[in-house]
């Protein structure tokens, strides 16, 4: 929060805070897995939480503020070689299909 305008403000510790949840918390994520998937869900979830922040300013103040959430699917595969053995997947929207 800054002192002066009392409006919510990034910071050096909330910055760490998304980055110590991202690795410790969730932990790796692979393309199409369970854990991009929780990932990916969860930082919708923040950026919902901020747009509805954004909003009661605007409101709050009659700020002409433009508060907006755009959130990109994809699908898609991967190949990579794992001990002399080719490892495949699909995804479709983050959810990951099958490995081969």
């Amino acid at each position: 929060m800054n002192p002066f305008t009392q409006l919510p403000q990034i910071s050096e510790v909330n910055i760490l805070g998304v980055a110590k949840y991202l690795s410790e918390d969730i932990g790796y994520r692979t393309v199409g897995t369970f854990e991009h998937a929780l990932a990916d869900t969860w930082m919708v979830q923040q950026a919902q939480m901020m747009r509805s922040e954004c909003e009661k300013i605007a409101t709050g103040t009659g700020r002409k503020l433009e508060c907006e959430v755009w959130h990109q699917q994809g699908s898609g595969s991967h190949r990579y070689g794992v001990s002399f053995s080719s490892i495949c997947g699909a995804f479709n929207g983050l959810i990951c299909q099958g490995l081969i």
